[in-house]
């Protein structure tokens, strides 16, 4: 990154304030707003190694497990199956497991694609039952561990990239015999046609080879795809890389390959390597991402958004739905009720699962390509936060933290302060202080509640509130 900003003679943004560094961490890692108290202890620790201890905090709790199970539990496309809830509470917790114990990403990638068994208590049978068919399944895999959208090979040879239809067809073929009942496992029937020949595709390692049948072609397949090769770390590392940095070193990052080359292929030749030497470790790869200078670096004006392709700064990107839906009741202090069984949005790890506001507010509905919410910033999501119930009613209710505060006779500028401190991860400014304190003295004390409401309303409504800085 830093070559390249030379070579541009591009200027990199300073690092971020303690408040925005300590908000996007936190937001990023653990899909939840900073508490007051991890805000004030971070910005009145004056050692230099604050950032990093911060990190490993955060990497080490059980928060970081929920986020990342939620997470994945939304790229593996995890979601109910009529009449057996087994499927995904079994499932979700495997995966859950993984990532509890960092275990090597290589090993639980292998257990997805071998396993069989009774999918209500064996875990990774579960993978095989979130697709309908070979065709599907040979989809998900390339999309998630080739970082190949394949599907565009299905009905001709791929326009852009190198994949072709034998490569598509031949990848199906391996999955075709895999029978996907309750009980997972290899069946002697299943054949996958294909469409050019009108013949039996051949079973084939995409872009490399065909397998021949007594080769067990699953098992061949699996052992190329977590072997020497750098498709599988570098399609993680691309994948870990726009989670936290808000796009790919190659983006779409379903789209890898010579066509759609990397915007900086040394660094992710680089952290594919080091995946590899840190045995395919999701923490390890997180944590050396947002240790960077990169990813700590301040925002950039909206007329230079131009340049984060560049990392010279960081671009604003909009919260998770779900993100955004538990921060809104962590400062409001008020459950949202509408997720039971769920205590928060990101512990969702069904994606079929339904609510109205969620939806309303960009959560994707399909089951595939899902990696950008669909509606995050429509006319519909802007007029629901604005005069919904959802918000208006959590900011109104006597059982929420601003009238708790209230009757505590705290100070109507301290309690200011304190929501600008959650949710913004700062003070007000000066100029805003000045107004806020202008609206409060033209009303009676009476009618000081009413304008607090309007002014946490209007703060939980405001871009900054419902963004990454």
């Amino acid at each position: 990154i830093e070559h390249v900003l030379e070579t541009l003679r591009l200027r990199a943004k300073p690092p971020a304030e303690d408040g925005v560094f300590i908000r996007r961490i936190a937001l990023d890692l653990v899909g939840r707003l900073p508490s007051r108290e991890e805000y004030d202890r971070y910005l009145s620790d004056p050692s230099p190694d604050k950032k990093f201890r911060l990190i490993d905090q955060l990497l080490d709790s059980d928060e970081y497990v929920d986020f990342w199970t939620f997470r994945w539990s939304k790229w593996l496309r995890i979601h109910s199956i009529p009449n057996e809830p087994e499927v995904v509470s079994t499932y979700a917790n495997w995966i859950r497991e993984q990532i509890r114990t960092d275990r090597s990403m290589k090993s639980w990638i292998q257990d997805l694609l071998l396993a069989t068994g009774d999918s209500h208590r064996v875990g990774p049978a579960g993978f095989a039952r979130m697709v309908d068919g070979p065709r599907m399944q040979a989809e998900l895999v390339s999309e998630l561990f080739l970082g190949a959208k394949l599907s565009c090979a299905n009905c001709h040879n791929h326009p852009l990239a190198r994949w072709t239809q034998d490569d598509y067809h031949g990848l199906a073929a391996i999955f075709a015999k895999m029978e996907r009942g309750r009980v997972v496992q290899a069946g002697t029937r299943g054949e996958v046609i294909h469409p050019r020949t009108g013949e039996v595709a051949v079973p084939k390692i995409p872009g490399v080879r065909s397998i021949a049948i007594e080769e067990q072609p699953l098992s061949s397949f699996v052992e190329w795809l977590t072997g020497e090769n750098r498709l599988l770390s570098r399609a993680l590392v691309n994948r870990a890389w726009a989670a936290v940095m808000d796009r790919g070193l190659i983006e779409p990052i379903n789209e890898m390959g010579d066509s759609n080359p990397s915007t900086h292929p040394i660094l992710l030749e680089r952290l594919a390597e080091s995946m590899q030497h840190q045995d395919y470790s999701w923490r390890a790869i997180l944590r050396q991402i947002v240790s960077s200078d990169a990813y700590g670096r301040s925002g950039l004006r909206e007329s230079d958004s131009h340049l984060a392709d560049y990392y010279v700064g960081r671009k604003s990107r909009a919260l998770l739905p779900e993100v955004l839906m538990d921060a809104v009741s962590d400062i409001t202090q008020l459950p949202d009720q509408q997720l039971k069984p769920y205590k928060r949005a990101i512990s969702i790890t069904d994606q079929s699962f339904q609510s109205p506001t969620l939806l309303i507010l960009g959560r994707c509905q399909r089951l595939f390509n899902c990696d950008i919410p669909s509606t995050t910033g429509s006319l519909v999501a802007q007029l629901h936060k604005l005069n919904g119930d959802w918000i208006n009613h959590k900011i109104a209710s006597k059982e929420g933290r601003l009238h708790q505060m209230l009757a505590s006779s705290l100070a109507p500028l301290d309690i200011i302060e304190d929501f600008y401190k959650r949710a913004l991860a700062g003070s007000p400014h000066e100029d805003e202080m000045l107004y806020w304190s202008q609206q409060l003295s033209d009303v009676a004390l009476e009618e000081r509640s009413s304008v607090l409401e309007d002014i946490l309303w209007s703060i939980l409504n405001s871009p900054k509130f419902q963004s990454i800085e």
